[in-house]
Parts: structure tokens; C-alpha cells; sequence
């Protein structure tokens, strides 16, 4: 079970992120080029032009202009993308055909959102936290699962063919039977086995994946497969489906969720035909992550002085900033001084900055002829380290809080036996949560312990046992 505290997210952050959220909405465009619009004209066009009532594959327009972002194997390290709703535009080699289905790709984002590995290239990733966004419902549901809930879920083994989905998951990453949703008949319906990666595909999805339907094409609207390849648009599944209570437009509601490499879908029933099952939101989701998330992902700092000659004043300040480059969205800053101020500007060029500032200051007077000066350091990091003596395979995740902060999230990646990996923690952390996982070989992925401390704490913890009954000791 995943013990995560889920922490209010202080005034100023959450004004920030609105902000700039905010901008990002209004720089809603068309399809920046031919490429782009031929791919977003083929399925959209006919729902904004009312043709069809279906959901949407990218979203009624783009959320940015075209824009680069750094990828290694594309001409001079930069390639061309644009934002949607729910996926993002590539085009990694502007020199290939562009008539082939893959000249413009989109994104294994999901991967990106559920491992914190940002890909730069090929074989070039950066490690930040997972993203703590839920990936269905109303952004603000506190109880919905995540896609740090879902990459807890992505080792669990595929269901056998044709059963009814039942399972049921929460925001902790806990699985559940609900024999009540047996009557909703969902099936798994189509099994993929690939180099790792072997998930079935629930019964509304595969029917998404492979529905016909009216597209546009060179101008004339025709019936054909709503995708040239059924997996164009999502990739491989890197989840089970699952059902989960989230709410929508302020409702709780059941939903299935499943993720793919590239987007997530959902089936709720009760929706109209054409919208029982979506694409989720991806593309918003993982520009939040990229650049809202990634960003703050900075430990604040703290100073203090104090001088007396006949007086002595003290002073601390704690600064958290953070900038970021959304080309086509804003210029932010918050600065809380008991109040939050807030300044938006575009540029032609499309580039954007945003950066939050903390500050307190506190004012002490004494009386006294010496003139003592005395500089307060930063709290040391701590280290939260787990060895692997007793399971195939090892991974770990923790959370914490920092002032004036998110939730902040580590993940260890996976490891062997007889191996070892250390997580640094702020040492101003509070409400640190680690759960650790094995892999047994049969079973899959089990929580083999979790631990708790309200303090940051430098904590060993050896995973020993079988590999088929791993346990905790320290």
C-alpha cells in the first residue's frame, strides 16, 4: 500500500500555477503547420465542424504555437512540437517522407509522467519526480489516482483473456476486488505481449482503437479506421484497466482508466455514445508536469545575520525560484511578503519565465556595545538508502514536504539483488513517507514495508527474506 501524505499546497503556488495555466489557455492556436494540421484535420475536424459527436483525438485547437524543445537526435538538438489537449506534435527529422504515418509522432508522455524520466534524445533522459496529477476527473479531486498511482501499477500482472474487469484502484495505489462492477461487463479483451510489456487491452478501449468512423481526408469527409494503426495514437498499454471513484464536473462517479505509452483513456458509463470512452488529457497534464512541476523542484534556501551595536536586528529570508521556458505562454512571478503579486506577459518570440519568491523577514532590537555577527547554514541533506538482500528485483519511493513547496516525490528506479540505491532528502523535510517494493518472480510487484517519519531522518533499510517472501528489517 502506498503511504503518501498528500499535503494543501500553499496560496502563492497554487496562484502561480493558475496563472500561468491561465496563459497557457489563451494561447490556444490552429495546427502550426501542414504536417500538424493535415494529422489534427483527419479526426477533429469532423467533430469542431459538428459532422460527428465524438471525443476529441487532440482537442478542438493547439495550446501553443510551434515551438522547439531539446532532443538530441533532431537537427541542431532541437525539434519541432505542438501542444493539444491531449497529446503533443512531433517532428523529430523534418527531412524524413512526410507522408509516412510516423513523420509526425506524439509523445510517450505517460512514460515521462509515470517514471519522472524526461526524455531528451533517444537515449537521453533527465530524472525529476512523477507526476502528482490526477489522470482523470476534475484536477482538483484529492482522491483520484495519479500517474505516480498508476507507475506503481505498471509490474502487475495481465488479467486472463476474456475475464470481466473488476479490480478497483485508489490514489494510494491500493487494488481491490469489487464484484459489483462485474455488471457493467467490461471484458479484457485484447492481449499485448511485446518486449516488456505484457497488459491486456479492457473491451471499450480495443473497440476505441480499432472503431471506424468519419475523417477527413485531402479535404472530403470519408468513413474510414479512426487510426491507420491502432496503437498510433496510444501505444502499447503499460497498465492493467482499472476502475476508480473520481470525481467529474464536481460528481463522483466510477470510471476505467488504463495508460498507454502515449495517452491514457477512460470509459465512463453513463456518458453518450460518443464520449463514453476519452482520451484524457494528457497534453495539459504533462505541461503542468514539465513546466509547473519540474520547475519547483528546487529546495529553498535560508541565511541569517544578526549585528548589535547598541542595537541588533535579525533577519531570515527563504527563496524558492524557478524558471521556466513555455514558449507561447507567460511571465509570472509571485512574491509572498503576507501577500501575492502577480505580473502576465507573452513575447513575440513565444518564450515565457515564471518564478516564485518566498520571503519573511522578522525584526528583533537589543541593547549592548558588541557587535557579534553569526551566519545560520542550510540543514544538511539526509539519505534514505535501501539495500536488496533477499528479492529478484527492488524499487522505492519517497515523499516529503518542504516549506512553501508541493508535494514532492523520489523514485529509486529498479534494482538487483545484492545492490543498493540512496535517495537525498532535504533536510528541512517533514512528513516523510517510503514505500518499498519487491518483485517476487510470481506475484509481481508487492509492498514489502512502508515507513513514516515526521522529521527528515537519515533511515537504512535492508530488504531481506526470500525472493519469494522479501521483508523489511532497520
Amino acid at each position: 500500500m502506498l503511504m503518501l501524505r498528500y499535503m494543501r499546497v500553499p496560496a502563492a503556488v497554487i496562484a502561480l500555477a493558475l496563472l500561468v495555466l491561465a496563459a497557457m489557455h489563451a494561447a490556444a492556436v490552429a495546427p502550426g503547420n501542414p504536417a500538424f494540421q493535415a494529422r489534427w484535420e483527419r479526426t477533429d475536424d469532423p467533430v469542431l465542424s459538428g459532422q460527428v459527436s465524438r471525443t476529441w483525438i487532440w482537442g478542438p485547437e493547439a495550446n501553443t504555437n510551434v515551438i522547439t524543445e531539446p532532443y538530441a537526435e533532431s537537427p541542431g538538438g532541437q525539434r519541432q512540437v505542438q501542444y493539444f489537449d491531449k497529446s503533443r506534435m512531433e517532428i523529430n527529422n523534418p527531412d524524413a517522407d512526410p507522408n509516412n504515418l510516423f513523420y509526425v509522432t506524439n509523445g510517450l508522455l505517460v512514460i515521462e509522467l509515470m517514471t519522472g524520466r524526461l526524455q531528451l534524445g533517444d537515449n537521453t533522459f533527465e530524472n525529476h519526480n512523477p507526476a502528482i496529477v490526477n489522470v482523470a476527473g476534475d484536477s482538483d479531486d484529492p482522491t483520484g489516482p495519479t500517474y505516480l498511482t498508476m507507475s506503481l501499477l505498471r509490474h502487475l500482472p495481465a488479467l486472463p483473456d476474456n475475464s470481466i474487469i473488476t479490480q478497483r484502484v485508489d490514489r494510494a495505489g491500493t487494488v481491490t476486488n469489487d464484484p459489483s462492477l462485474a455488471a457493467q461487463q467490461v471484458t479484457a479483451a485484447y492481449r499485448v505481449i511485446v518486449p516488456g510489456i505484457d497488459h491486456q487491452i479492457a473491451s471499450p478501449f480495443w473497440t476505441f482503437m480499432t472503431s471506424s468512423g468519419l475523417v477527413k481526408v485531402n479535404g472530403q469527409y470519408v468513413n474510414q479506421a479512426l487510426f491507420t494503426n491502432p496503437f498510433y495514437a496510444t501505444g502499447y498499454p503499460v497498465t492493467e484497466a482499472y476502475w476508480a471513484n473520481v470525481k467529474v464536473a464536481g460528481v463522483y462517479r466510477d470510471v476505467l482508466m488504463q495508460c498507454f505509452e502515449r495517452r491514457c483513456l477512460t470509459y465512463t458509463p453513463g456518458n453518450s455514445p460518443g464520449f463514453a470512452t476519452e482520451a484524457g488529457n494528457v497534453g495539459q497534464h504533462y505541461r503542468t508536469w514539465r513546466y509547473i512541476q519540474i520547475p519547483a523542484e528546487v529546495t529553498p534556501t535560508a541565511t541569517a545575520t544578526a549585528t548589535s551595536t547598541g542595537s541588533a536586528s535579525a533577519t531570515t529570508t527563504g527563496v524558492a525560484s524557478a524558471t521556466v521556458t513555455d514558449p507561447g505562454v507567460a511571465t509570472a512571478t509571485s512574491t509572498n511578503e503576507g501577500q501575492l503579486t502577480a505580473t502576465s506577459t507573452s513575447t513575440s518570440e513565444g518564450e515565457s519565465t515564471a518564478t516564485s519568491t518566498s520571503t519573511s523577514a522578522a525584526t528583533a532590537t537589543s541593547t549592548g556595545s558588541a557587535t557579534p555577527t553569526e551566519t545560520a547554514t542550510s540543514i544538511a541533506p539526509v539519505s534514505i538508502t535501501v539495500y536488496n538482500t533477499g528479492a529478484f528485483f527492488v524499487q522505492f519511493y519517497v515523499s516529503y514536504t518542504i516549506p512553501d513547496a508541493p508535494l514532492q516525490s523520489l523514485f529509486s528506479g529498479v534494482f538487483n539483488i545484492n545492490q543498493g540505491v540512496t535517495l537525498t532528502v532535504p533536510g528541512n523535510a517533514t512528513n516523510v513517507g517510503v514505500l518499498i517494493q519487491g518483485y517476487t518472480g510470481i506475484t509481481g510487484w508487492q509492498t514489502a514495508c512502508t515507513r513514516a517519519y515526521a522529521q527528515a531522518t537519515t533511515a537504512v533499510t535492508i530488504i531481506s527474506g526470500t525472493t519469494f517472501l522479501p521483508s523489511c528489517t532497520g
